[in-house]
C-alpha cells in the first residue's frame, strides 16, 4: 500500500501522482472525499471543472467537492476508470458531518508557509513533478506536533477504518489524500481499530443525496472563498496541458487576448516577453519561469507597464472563466432537468462569463425567454439579471446572464415546489401570497404577469382584494397604484388577460375617494411628507392609463384634500391643475389668505411649487400673489416661514431662480434719493466703527 499526500488542485501533484500510479499499478484506489459519491464515479461524459454536490433533505446547507482536470483526485478517478479497477471515497461521510455541530477548528500552522511558501511549493513540487510523496509525508509528520481533534480526528479515523476494510480484499492499495493527513494514514502511526471505532461510535446521521454539477474556475479560485482553492486555476490548467511550453503558450495567449481588445501586442513583443520571463527565472534560480515571472514580463513588454490590461490578463488567463459540463444522464432533480431542456429549446447558452441579451417581446422565442427569466427570478435563481436598454419601449427587455455553480443548489431547494419551472413558480407564488402584505401582493402580481402565469395571478388578485378590504391605510392603497398601473399596461405587450385588475382598481379608487380625505385630515409633518411623496407616482400611473372613470374618482379624492395638511393640500392642488380641473391663481390666493396661518400657507406653497418653479415663470400672476403675501409679513412670521420657502425654491433649477429674480427686480421701482440717504445713514456709523474712523 502507498499513501500519496497531495495538494488539492495542483498540476504538479497530479502529474507526479499519475506517474506514481503507473509505476505502482494498484488494484484499488481510495480517495479522500465523500463516500456518498461512490455511485457517481462510473459516470462518463464529465468535462471538468465539475463538483460533487452533497445535500441533505432539509436543504438548509450543502457541500461542494470541486474537481479540475489538474486535480490529483480527478487524475486518480480517471486512472481507475481507464484501468478498470475499483475506486472509492474514504473520508468521513457527509451523512455524519452534516448531522454534527462541529466546533470550529484551525490548524495551528500553515504547512505550506512553514515549508517555504507558495513559491517554494511551486518550484519544488509543481514544476519538478517527481515522486516526492514520501518526502512530503515526512515533512508533514514533522509539522504535526499534536494529534488531530474533533472533526479532523473523526475524519482520519474513518479513513483508517476504510483502509483496513479494503486491505482485506486488495493487496496493492493506493490512498490519495491531502498531504496534511498522510502521516496519520501510515500504518506505523495507526492507533488500534478499537480506538478508531470508539471515536466514531454514536455519530448522528442525516439522509443526504449526491449529484454532479458544473463548476467554474472563478469558483475554484481561492479569492472566491473556497478554502482549498488555488490562486490561478486557468494557469494551472495550462501547466497541466503544456508543462514544457507553459511560458510560450501563456505569453502567446496574452498577446492574442490584448489584440482581441484592440490593444497592440505583436509577435515580436511576445517573443521578447518569453525571453524576459526565462531570464528572470534564471536569475532567481528557477528551472522554468513561474507565474510571477510571466506576469512581470507581460506587464513590462506587452502592456508597457499599464495595469488595466493586466487586470484583463489575470481575469482571463490566470483565474479564467472555464465552466465544466455534465452528461444528460447525470442524476438531477426533475426541476433541474426541466430547466436544462428549456435552455436547450430556447437556445440559451449556459456560461460562467457575462453575456448580455436583448429581447424583443414581439418575437415568440424572445417572449418565451423573458417568461423563463422572470420565473427563475421568482424562484430565487438569479441566472438572468435585468439590464437597462433603449428603444422599442415596453417591447424591449435587457438581461445579463451569468451562471454560477451555486444555482444547482438553488434548484434543489426550489424543487420542493414542483418538477417543472412553471409548476414550481406557481406553487412558490401561491405560498408567498399567503403571508404577503398589500404592497408585496401588488409586486407579486406584477412579477406574475411578467412571468405569464395566469393561474397564480388569479389567486394573487383574490388575495389583493381581500387585503384591500381589510385595511384603510391610505399610504398602502396609494403605494399600490403605480404598480397596478404598470400591470394594466403589460397585457397589450404580452397577450395576458388581466381584466380582474380593472375591478380591483375600481374598488381601490372608490375606497381612496372616501377614505383618503378623512385619513389626511390631521397629519403631522412626517406623515404629510410621506403622503406627499406617494401622490405623484399614483397620479402618473393613473394618467398613463387614461380611463375616464378612474380619473374622475381620483380627482374627487384630490379635491377633498384641500382641507388637509398644507403640504398634501398643495400637492393635490397642483395635480388638479395638471388635469385642468383647477385655476391656479384663485387657489393660491385662498391658500395665502389671512385666515390661514403663515406656516400652513408656506407648507401649501411647498406642496404646490416644489420642483415646479416653471409654473411661476410662465404664470406671472402667481408670482405677484406670492410676492404680495410675503412683503407685509411681520419679522417673526417671516423668519418662521423662511426655511420652508427656501426649501421650496431650492428645488428650482438655477436658470428658473435667476429668471424669477430678474422678474421681481424689474417690478421694483428705484427708491427716491431721500430714501437712499435714510438707508445709508443706518449703515455708515457701523462702517465707520469697523474701520476705526471718526464719524
Amino acid at each position: 500500500m502507498r499513501i500519496y499526500g497531495i495538494r488539492h488542485h495542483g498540476p504538479g501533484s497530479a502529474a507526479s501522482l499519475l506517474a506514481a500510479l503507473q509505476a505502482q499499478s494498484p488494484d484499488c484506489i481510495l480517495i479522500e472525499g465523500p463516500p456518498e459519491g461512490d455511485a457517481l464515479t462510473q459516470l462518463t461524459g464529465l468535462q471538468p471543472p465539475v463538483a460533487m454536490l452533497i445535500y441533505p433533505e432539509s436543504q438548509e446547507r450543502a457541500a461542494f467537492f470541486p474537481f479540475a482536470a489538474f486535480s490529483p483526485e480527478w487524475v486518480a478517478l480517471r486512472y481507475a476508470q481507464d484501468h478498470h479497477i475499483p475506486v472509492h471515497f474514504c473520508d468521513l461521510p457527509q451523512t455524519h458531518q452534516m448531522a454534527q455541530s462541529w466546533p470550529p477548528q484551525h490548524r495551528p500552522i500553515d504547512p505550506i508557509e512553514e515549508l517555504g511558501g507558495e513559491e517554494w511549493w511551486e518550484r519544488v513540487v509543481e514544476q519538478q513533478r517527481g515522486d516526492v510523496f514520501e518526502a512530503i509525508t515526512e515533512a508533514m509528520g514533522a509539522l504535526r506536533e499534536e494529534p488531530a481533534e474533533g472533526r479532523e480526528a473523526a475524519r482520519e479515523a474513518w479513513m483508517r477504518r476504510t483502509i483496513r476494510l479494503h486491505q482485506k480484499t486488495h493487496q496493492n492499495l493506493a490512498v490519495v489524500c491531502g498531504a496534511w493527513h498522510a502521516p496519520a494514514l501510515k500504518p506505523e502511526n495507526w492507533p488500534t481499530a478499537k480506538q478508531d471505532d470508539a471515536l466514531l461510535k454514536g455519530l448522528p446521521k442525516v439522509k443526504v443525496s449526491a449529484t454532479w454539477i458544473p463548476w467554474t474556475y472563478d469558483r475554484l479560485a481561492f479569492a472566491s472563498g473556497y478554502g482549498a482553492g488555488v490562486d490561478s486555476p486557468e494557469y494551472y490548467h495550462l501547466l497541466w496541458e503544456h508543462p514544457e511550453k507553459a511560458a510560450t503558450t501563456f505569453t502567446v495567449r496574452a498577446a492574442q487576448l490584448l489584440r482581441a481588445h484592440d490593444l497592440p501586442a505583436s509577435p515580436a513583443s511576445a517573443t521578447e516577453a518569453v525571453r524576459l520571463a526565462e531570464a528572470l527565472a534564471a536569475l532567481r534560480g528557477k528551472p522554468l519561469p513561474g507565474l510571477n515571472e510571466l506576469l512581470e514580463s507581460a506587464q513590462t513588454v506587452l502592456t508597457f507597464g499599464a495595469e488595466s490590461p493586466m487586470q484583463l490578463i489575470r481575469q482571463q488567463l490566470v483565474i479564467g472563466q472555464r465552466m465544466g459540463e455534465i452528461p444528460p444522464d447525470a442524476p438531477l432533480v426533475p426541476l433541474a432537468k426541466d430547466l436544462a431542456a428549456l435552455q436547450k429549446r430556447l437556445r440559451l447558452a449556459v456560461s460562467a462569463a457575462h453575456a448580455d441579451l436583448e429581447l424583443d417581446l414581439r418575437k415568440p422565442n424572445d417572449r418565451e425567454r423573458s417568461k423563463l427569466f422572470h420565473r427563475l427570478d421568482l424562484l430565487g435563481i438569479a441566472w438572468a439579471a435585468p439590464k437597462e436598454t433603449s428603444g422599442l419601449g415596453t417591447f424591449k427587455e435587457g438581461w445579463r446572464l451569468q451562471w454560477q455553480p451555486e444555482f444547482a443548489l438553488d434548484l434543489v431547494r426550489a424543487a420542493r415546489w414542483g418538477n417543472t419551472v412553471e409548476d414550481a413558480t406557481i406553487a412558490c407564488l401561491r405560498e408567498r401570497a399567503q403571508q404577503a402584505s398589500l404592497l408585496e401582493l401588488t409586486a407579486l402580481a406584477e412579477a406574475t404577469l411578467l412571468a405569464a402565469l395566469p393561474e397564480a395571478l388569479d389567486d394573487i388578485l383574490q388575495q389583493l382584494q381581500a387585503r384591500a378590504a381589510e385595511g384603510w391605510d391610505p399610504a398602502h392603497l396609494l403605494e399600490t397604484l403605480p404598480t397596478l398601473g404598470r400591470i394594466l399596461r403589460y397585457p397589450d405587450v404580452r397577450g395576458t388577460d388581466a381584466s380582474m385588475l380593472e375591478k380591483l382598481l375600481d374598488g381601490l379608487l372608490e375606497r381612496l375617494a372616501i377614505g383618503l380625505p378623512l385619513a389626511c385630515a390631521s397629519l403631522d409633518d412626517d406623515a404629510a411628507d410621506h403622503i406627499y411623496r406617494l401622490l405623484l407616482p399614483a397620479h402618473q400611473g393613473l394618467r398613463t392609463l387614461d380611463r375616464e372613470h378612474w380619473l374622475a374618482l381620483w380627482s374627487s379624492a384630490l379635491a377633498k384634500l384641500q382641507g388637509a395638511h398644507g403640504l398634501v393640500s398643495g400637492r393635490a392642488a397642483w395635480l388638479l391643475l395638471e388635469m385642468n380641473l383647477l385655476e391656479a391663481a384663485p387657489a393660491l390666493s385662498r391658500a395665502l389668505s389671512h385666515a390661514a396661518g403663515a406656516p400652513a400657507a408656506a407648507a401649501w406653497v411647498e406642496g404646490f411649487l416644489r420642483d415646479n418653479g416653471e409654473l411661476l415663470v410662465h404664470t406671472p400672476e402667481l408670482l405677484e400673489i406670492l410676492d404680495a403675501w410675503m412683503i407685509p409679513l411681520e419679522e417673526e412670521r417671516f423668519l418662521e416661514v423662511l426655511p420652508l420657502l427656501r426649501r421650496t425654491f431650492a428645488t428650482f433649477p438655477p436658470a428658473v431662480r435667476r429668471n424669477l429674480g430678474q422678474s421681481l427686480r424689474r417690478e421694483r421701482q428705484a427708491p427716491e434719493p431721500q430714501k437712499l440717504n435714510e438707508r445709508a445713514s443706518w449703515v455708515l456709523p457701523v462702517i465707520h466703527r469697523l474701520l476705526g474712523l471718526t464719524p
